[in-house]
């Protein structure tokens, strides 16, 4: 198994999305982000089509991971991720889940499977607030147009719960500032995290 790590990050700089950046510093993660100083238009252009583009064309691994990028921190290596991912039986698509339902930030599986199911899903323009990629997921999840796991223990993604021993969290929803993304919510997790780290430096 290989692993692509891809980001969507529409941004004129890196500030907004500094954390992601220092997180897989930390974890020794190389990923990929797309779209940077290029305008955004919506989220159905960063999340399914252009991440479709990617996938299908810049993608050469068997599986591919997605995360977005202002409110994400990576936790652990991409090497625990894919141990983990073989312990819950390789999913052909693994998603996040959280309350609600499905959620559209962070999804891993299988590259074919990806291309396939980001194509299904640019085709529901018609469906109640087909604006938002994760009601395209979840109307697609629900009517068994497409297959796929939910994290529902939290072994990979972890979505607004912290702590949390999941490799990816996700803190999903509320505000997101243009220049400084969500530092309000991650930076008090991040100074936690590499408090921890000194400590253990300096035993």
């Amino acid at each position: 198994m290989e692993l692509s790590i891809i980001s969507p990050a529409y941004y004129k700089t890196t500030r907004p999305f500094k954390y992601l950046l220092a997180s897989a510093d930390r974890v020794d993660i190389n990923f990929r982000y797309y779209g940077f100083g290029q305008d955004y238009k919506d989220w159905i252009q960063t999340h399914i089509d252009d991440c479709y583009e990617q996938v299908k064309w810049a993608v050469n691994t068997s599986h591919v991971m997605f995360v977005d990028a202002v409110d994400v921190l990576f936790l652990k290596s991409a090497k625990e991720i894919m141990r983990r991912y073989m312990m819950l039986g390789h999913p052909p698509m693994l998603v996040a889940r959280e309350k609600e339902g499905m959620n559209a930030g962070c999804w891993l599986g299988e590259r074919d499977v990806a291309v396939a199911m980001l194509e299904h899903l640019q085709t529901l323009k018609d469906i109640p607030r087909a604006g938002d990629p994760q009601e395209r997921w979840r109307h697609a999840i629900n009517h068994d147009h497409i297959r796929a796991c939910h994290d529902v223990h939290e072994r990979i993604f972890a979505v607004n719960q912290w702590p949390t021993d999941a490799c990816v969290l996700h803190l999903a929803g509320g505000y997101c500032d243009p220049v400084t993304g969500r530092e309000e919510r991650l930076l008090p997790i991040w100074e936690e995290i590499t408090k921890e780290i000194t400590k253990e430096i300096t035993k």
